[in-house]
């Protein structure tokens, strides 16, 4: 099929655009698998929850926090990705355990939250249709073009989020944050980011045990390029 300029667009034509664009756009090589992974579960989670009905929860009064939103996300990243590497060899339980982690009115957030979906007391409708939407979108892909057809729409999904915790340009966003910390003296500090290595060490492989508290303290400065 053309497009009337005489290009042909084809699966392997679309295959070899989206490569491109994510060598070019966020540093991701397609060759290499947990690369594509792990840009993918950023992008499923971008799809899935973040842009979603979930920001207009966000920015109400007793909606979640930036730090709890960023705990949060970074959770679900690492969920999605267990998902997607799941769903590699058919098995696509766990992708239907996701959408119930994401929607689950009572489930406490990430990062010590006591923050639920229920507290806001919103109608969850349209969002609980929204992540059905969107992770039926991702099965339908893997079932009908194959398990890397679906890594790679996904992770294009990520080209917005560059700096996102998961993306190869995150460890050096931390490497910035920590060179920006060491000019606090140690009692400005929260106390999880008092022990700069161990703080270091937490940014770059897993940000919510952090805590929401310093992940608030960490956003409100600037020290992370997330939209949150």
């Amino acid at each position: 099929m053309g497009n009337g300029d005489g290009v042909e667009f084809s699966p392997a034509n679309l295959t070899a655009s989206l490569e491109q664009m994510l060598k070019l756009t966020v540093g991701v090589d397609p060759d290499e698998e947990p690369a594509l992974v792990s840009a993918a579960a950023v992008g499923l989670v971008l799809d899935a929850w973040r842009n979603s009905p979930l920001e207009d929860i966000h920015s109400e009064d007793n909606g979640p926090s930036d730090g709890e939103m960023f705990a949060q996300s970074v959770y679900l990243y690492r969920k999605a990705k267990t998902a997607l590497t799941a769903a590699r060899k058919g098995n696509l339980r766990p992708m239907f355990a996701l959408e119930g982690m994401i929607t689950n009115p009572q489930r406490r957030w990430a990062g010590g939250s006591s923050f639920t979906l229920a507290s806001t007391g919103a109608d969850l409708a349209a969002f609980h249709e929204h992540v059905e939407s969107r992770l039926w979108y991702v099965r339908s892909v893997i079932e009908e073009e194959g398990w890397r057809a679906a890594l790679l729409r996904k992770a294009f999904s990520a080209v917005s989020a560059s700096h996102h915790y998961g993306m190869p340009k995150w460890p050096h966003l931390v490497d910035g944050a920590m060179i920006r910390l060491a000019a606090f003296e140690s009692e400005l500090l929260p106390e999880p980011l008092k022990d700069q290595e161990a703080a270091r060490t937490a940014l770059r492989e897993e940000p919510d045990r952090l805590g929401i508290d310093a992940l608030e303290w960490l956003i409100a400065r600037g020290f992370l390029l997330q939209q949150l």
